[in-house]
């Protein structure tokens, strides 16, 4: 199982207009859905999360109204964007 952590290297910033990422690589990445802004909040609570830990606390705290399925897609390719751009990295335990 792959677990994910926030990379030490990047600076953020919250506002009311959402949370500003400064990637590594020199990228401005913006997140305004509370989806998104919770995600990245939890990397910066938690040391490492999982994609099922990640799956779980968005279901407990939204109403998810897609099929399971979709869900988790939706959820993965985000973290996989995160990846892309070098805010979190992949642990393999």
């Amino acid at each position: 199982m792959n677990m994910y952590s926030l990379n030490n290297s990047i600076f953020s910033n919250a506002n009311t207009e959402g949370i500003f990422i400064l990637s590594p690589a020199g990228e401005t990445l913006i997140l305004k859905d509370e989806v998104s802004c919770l995600i990245f909040k939890g990397f910066k609570e938690e040391d490492t999360q999982s994609l099922e830990q990640i799956f779980e606390v968005v279901r407990h705290n939204f109403k998810i109204s897609i099929e399971e399925e979709q869900f988790q897609k939706d959820i993965s390719e985000f973290v996989e964007v995160l990846i892309q751009h070098q805010i979190i990295q992949v642990k393999n335990l």
